[in-house]
């Protein structure tokens, strides 16, 4: 019964992004746009001194592209709840399918579904852009740390999404975490640049940062091969935000849909 609600959630999103042809085509095209800017940062890389990231193999576009990969991940955890959240409260779907004997985990986790395997998609066309256009060589990967560390990363973010969503299913509007949220980590968790190149004192605000952690345990598992046991300190952190910060999640959830129910708010935007 789960599954065919889940798999409801998947093709709703699926009908409703391909009935909208040219955002979807837009989006599909967005794909490669990195790897065409990543492309021609590389030329310009291989003419200056890129020592700050030898210990990720020295190569800029791979370091560069892990970083991007990490941050698309963590901006879908971070986006899909509210986002999702915020569609069935405009169309009036939200009260609809709060009637419905669908438990909260199940809508949560069906409204990810899509935004989800999306992102995974640009991840498998990173890839392998990586592998074609830029010509970057991921043969030495740790498959199992990479799937750990994005597991994590999702776990860690999307807990963060369920708590801006909770904010805008009680205030009807935009939540303000998400925006500062992404705003530290674009400029601290070193996705363009090593974080080691920041002053000391904000290199000590980027390791509070999840982010930070995500895509240190990535890079090191991708282009360098690192286990499980020797990500210890990274993913060990990531494990710690997401014990957190999930229950924090599902609290905040559950208390602003009481809240909405009792206001009678659910179709309210």
């Amino acid at each position: 019964m789960i599954l065919r609600k889940l798999y409801a959630f998947l093709w709703r999103d699926w009908q409703q992004a391909r009935s909208y042809r040219l955002s979807f085509a837009m989006q599909a095209v967005g794909l490669a746009v990195p790897l065409v800017s990543l492309y021609f940062m590389g030329r310009l890389f291989n003419q200056v001194d890129v020592s700050p990231v030898d210990e990720y193999g020295g190569n800029y576009p791979a370091f560069a592209l892990v970083g991007i990969i990490i941050v698309g991940y963590s901006g879908t955890a971070l986006r899909s709840f509210t986002g999702a959240l915020r569609s069935a409260q405009v169309t009036g779907t939200l009260e609809i399918l709060v009637l419905t004997p669908t438990s909260l985990p199940t809508m949560m986790f069906g409204w990810s579904l899509y935004p989800f395997l999306r992102s995974t998609l640009f991840l498998f066309v990173a890839m392998f852009g990586g592998l074609f256009i830029l010509g970057l060589s991921f043969a030495g990967a740790n498959v199992m740390s990479a799937v750990v560390t994005v597991l994590l990363t999702i776990m860690v973010m999307g807990s963060l999404g369920i708590v801006a969503a909770s904010f805008t299913l009680v205030f009807k509007q935009g939540d303000p975490f998400t925006a500062i949220i992404v705003l530290a980590s674009g400029m601290l968790s070193g996705t363009l640049y090593p974080v080691g190149i920041l002053p000391a004192w904000l290199q000590g605000v980027a390791q509070m940062l999840p982010q930070t952690h995500a895509i240190e345990a990535m890079r090191l598992a991708v282009l360098q091969g690192s286990t499980i046991p020797e990500l210890a300190p990274r993913l060990g952190a990531l494990a710690i935000y997401a014990a957190v910060l999930m229950p924090i999640g599902i609290f905040t959830l559950r208390k602003a849909m009481h809240q909405a129910r009792i206001d009678g708010s659910l179709a309210h935007y």
